[in-house]
């Protein structure tokens, strides 16, 4: 009666089939782009990824040059399409969200003194200070000179830098 059969390093292949070479490179060089999306890896998921498809292109240049070519090709052309697909759908995912800022709370408007109104100056204008209009505080500018602490002042215009007051006639 014959042993069991015994396996040995010498009865597995020891080359591989150049075209299940592109596609493991291609499969894992996908896969790791995927698990960059999830990943927080600081992009070196995604140079091995490159690296990976890479591989497959120089992979496909030994087979034929126009088999290199025809997918170096392919690989550019579909890259932003795939990379806009991958987005879209990413964006929506659980992880997508959580990552993704999504759009900005609107600051509130801020009160401004109405045109025309009267304050008094809270501090001396020279020319710049503050003023006071019913219970709300502005920073303000004096049109003309400078203006003690509590003189009375009326808004004739707004600035970008404040809103310009005068003394009132």
């Amino acid at each position: 009666m014959p042993g069991p059969a015994r396996i040995t390093l010498s009865s597995f292949p020891t080359t591989m089939d150049p075209l299940s070479l592109i596609l493991i490179f291609m499969a894992v060089g996908l896969g790791l782009i995927v698990a960059e999306l999830f990943i927080p890896s600081g992009g070196i998921l995604g140079v091995a990824a490159a690296g990976f498809i890479l591989a497959a292109v120089i992979s496909a240049f030994f087979i034929s040059p126009w088999a290199g070519l025809g997918l170096l090709l392919t690989i550019l052309i579909l890259a932003p399409f795939v990379f806009s697909l991958v987005m879209r759908v990413w964006k929506n995912s659980r992880a997508g969200r959580a990552v993704i800022l999504t759009g900005t709370t609107p600051t509130p408007e801020k009160p401004r003194a109405q045109l025309d109104s009267v304050g008094t100056t809270t501090s001396a204008l020279r020319p710049m200070g503050e003023a006071q209009f019913g219970n709300l505080t502005f920073e303000v500018i004096a049109e003309l000179g400078s203006l003690d602490r509590g003189t009375r002042v009326r808004v004739v215009d707004y600035r970008q830098d404040g809103v310009a007051v005068v003394r009132p006639a």
